[in-house]
């Protein structure tokens, strides 16, 4: 409950669905806000790994607590300055404090419900709790986007207060015993990137499905400049995120229904099929498109990700998830990157939308052959 609790508050980011809009407003050009995007990813890919070697060596706790306080930071370096090189600094922060939370927190929350039906149980209550976690976005982008019409500063503000409310319920957190004992049997070398031996089936998998996560996430924060274009206010754009996190919610609740109900192959491959066809029809600019795309493609982004999750857990002992789980983040930061400057270069220049199509199409063809290989190779293994 104390996670759920901590992890709710860590997930109140009043500015997450305007934060575009706020450094367009201090007169930053498009592809200033590319490279700070980029800093943010930059930082993810350098400081993944070693977070999640930290975490699994100093405990889930630990990582958790250092990442709050350096997201804290940079809210203090946005409200304290324009300037853009400080700002880059800020970004660099915020990156490094989310990758010490996102492996830790996932592993914390398979390790505290390891049973002999964990994997059921993990697709069930991660789900729920991402699911509870947009609600939270949800209302906190709403809420933004009526508190930024009065004042950017107060946006940013109660954002420290809430990660401050996160960081102290997190100080609360108790480890599983079975983590710690785990922890102290294995030895330090099982803990760097050669102890964890993936087939290629599956490292072609989480490449695809990281390429993916990737252009998503890029594709959710630009939606803001989409929608912008075609003459929303600030408000709005805020809205229309906040009212579609509920339905995004309900997907990531309901993703060990659809898996139950029809293998978690089939709900994969369709979902990333349907992704595609949502991506390829954003190039028919108008708002009612780009919020249907936006919308489906958060929905099934949401509800692949705990069944992803849930396979890869089973890949690797507790010792080693939350450094695993750092590989997989790594990629996905890298992938950000390397496109942020190029989309933010030409997104000047050319149409976001078909940029967009393009890049989305790419990514969910590769995941659906990367999803056949791996459940191909599964099957192999069974038989043998």
């Amino acid at each position: 409950m104390l996670f759920y609790i901590s992890s709710l508050f860590g997930n109140v980011y009043l500015e997450r669905a305007i934060w575009i809009l706020y450094y367009q407003s201090i007169g930053l050009s498009f592809l200033e806000i590319s490279i700070l995007q980029a800093l943010i990813n930059a930082s993810m890919f350098l400081f993944d790994v070693p977070g999640g070697i930290f975490a699994d060596k100093f405990g889930r706790k630990a990582s958790l607590i250092v990442g709050r306080l350096l997201i804290i930071a940079y809210y203090v370096i946005v409200l304290s300055t324009t300037n853009v090189a400080a700002l880059g600094a800020g970004s660099i922060l915020f990156g490094a404090g989310m990758v010490c939370i996102s492996g830790a927190d996932q592993a914390f929350l398979f390790d505290s419900i390891k049973t002999e039906d964990s994997n059921d149980n993990y697709t069930k209550l991660y789900g729920i709790f991402n699911g509870l976690s947009l609600l939270t976005l949800s209302f906190s982008m709403e809420c933004g986007g009526l508190i930024q019409k009065h004042s950017w500063f107060l946006v940013y503000f109660l954002s420290i207060v809430f990660q401050s409310c996160s960081l102290f319920f997190t100080t609360m957190l108790k480890e599983n015993n079975r983590y710690h004992s785990a922890v102290d049997n294995v030895r330090d070398k099982s803990m760097s990137p050669r102890g964890l031996n993936i087939s290629s089936a599956s490292k072609f998998f989480i490449t695809a499905v990281a390429l993916f996560w990737g252009i998503a996430s890029i594709y959710n924060m630009f939606n803001q400049k989409l929608l912008s274009s075609v003459g929303l206010p600030v408000s709005s754009v805020a809205l229309i995120y906040a009212v579609g996190s509920p339905v995004v919610a309900l997907f990531s609740m309901l993703a060990h229904r659809f898996e139950n109900m029809f293998s978690s192959k089939i709900v994969l491959i369709c979902g990333f099929l349907i992704s595609g066809v949502l991506f390829s029809i954003i190039m028919d600019r108008s708002v009612y498109i780009y919020t249907v795309s936006f919308i489906g493609v958060s929905c099934l982004y949401n509800l692949t990700e705990p069944i992803v999750y849930n396979k890869l857990n089973g890949l690797v002992t507790s010792e080693k998830r939350a450094t695993f789980l750092s590989f997989i983040n790594v990629l996905s930061s890298a992938f950000m990157f390397v496109l942020l400057p190029g989309i933010g270069f030409l997104g000047d220049r050319l149409s976001l939308s078909m940029i967009f199509t393009v890049l989305g199409l790419i990514s969910c063809i590769l995941c659906i052959i990367g999803v056949v290989l791996e459940y191909r190779k599964r099957s192999i293994t069974t038989i043998q």
